[in-house]
């Protein structure tokens, strides 16, 4: 089965960094706190990291993409 979306908690690379996908609970601005803020473009953010709202996930769960700080 082929991988569509991250699972919370998860931590996967983008390029050379690493992200962890994490729930938000961010009402009307539940872009706040993603790396992919003012850089999102839903088809090809998408095509990085799957979906992030909750409309589109599996798991009904609205996400962002945090950095992860090593």
């Amino acid at each position: 089965m082929q991988k569509i979306e991250f699972k919370l908690g998860e931590v996967f690379r983008c390029g050379l960094i690493k992200l962890r996908c994490e729930e938000t609970r961010n009402i009307g601005g539940c872009c706040e706190g993603c790396f992919f803020h003012f850089r999102c473009f839903k088809d090809s953010t998408g095509a990085i990291s799957g979906p992030c709202s909750r409309t589109e996930r599996e798991d009904k769960t609205d996400v962002i993409f945090v950095k992860v700080e090593e």
